[in-house]
């Protein structure tokens, strides 16, 4: 499988976690039959910069093929475009990651322009924090994907516990939305699953949040994916070649 939502130790505050290190998150992944998985930051989703970003880069050092590291920036800058520039050619990462509600921005400003265009340039995907009103929900998103036809647009949660119909309905509004399965209840990604299109769901984790290096939240989601009451070809679709799909590795 790919898990597409997991996060390097660090961060600040709440969102603080630590007593890991890559090398541990690949022995998790080896536990649990994990082929890849794309990595985010902590601390840049509260102070995005270079240094953050570096720092990425750094972590999935340890083996590059498995560990898929995404970048952040503050968009409102005007350097903004040229840290992703940056992030993706110098630094070799393969995605964006934003998060609107604690970064504080709306999709919707002019600035989120070139990043999108820089992002269908490289032939990466964007992937946001979704299910977190007032900045963070999906027909946000979709309305950012129909701006961009060309940028894959990937919601991060498929909207949490309260805005699962929103992901639902941003999905079928726009082709270049996909949904990552990440903390979603078992009601709603089986709805998910069943009512959106079998190409375009991902699964992600979101290890990397606890401080124990087995992530024992995370491994409960990978079980509880694999007995998931839907088709063999389905599954397989969804735990892994959407992914491929999503990330270039196909």
């Amino acid at each position: 499988m790919i898990d597409c939502h997991t996060h390097m130790p660090g961060g600040i505050g709440f969102l603080a976690a630590g007593g890991f290190d890559a090398a541990d998150q690949l022995a998790f992944m080896d536990t649990h039959d994990v082929q890849r998985s794309v990595v985010l930051t902590h601390t840049g989703l509260l102070h995005p910069g270079p240094d953050a970003n570096d720092a990425v880069a750094d972590y999935v050092q340890a083996d590059r093929e498995r560990l898929i590291g995404f970048c952040t920036v503050d968009p409102r800058r005007d350097d903004a475009p040229a840290e992703v520039e940056r992030s993706l050619g110098v630094l070799r990462l393969r995605g964006i990651k934003f998060h609107p509600w604690l970064q504080g921005f709306c999709v919707h400003d002019a600035y989120m322009d070139p990043i999108c265009a820089l992002a269908a340039e490289h032939d990466v995907p964007i992937l946001f924090h979704d299910g977190t009103p007032p900045y963070s929900l999906g027909l946000q998103m979709a309305v950012l994907a129909r701006r961009h036809p060309r940028t894959r647009i990937v919601l991060g949660h498929g909207g949490l516990h309260d805005s699962w119909r929103d992901a639902l309905a941003a999905l079928r509004a726009a082709p270049n939305v996909w949904a990552c399965l990440c903390g979603v209840p078992p009601y709603a990604a089986a709805a998910l699953v069943a009512r959106g299109p079998r190409d375009r769901i991902v699964v992600g984790t979101d290890a990397g949040l606890s401080r124990r290096a087995d992530q024992p939240y995370a491994a409960a989601r990978i079980a509880e994916w694999r007995a998931w009451d839907v088709a063999d070809e389905r599954r397989r679709a969804i735990l892994d070649e959407n992914a491929r799909e999503l990330l270039g590795l196909a």
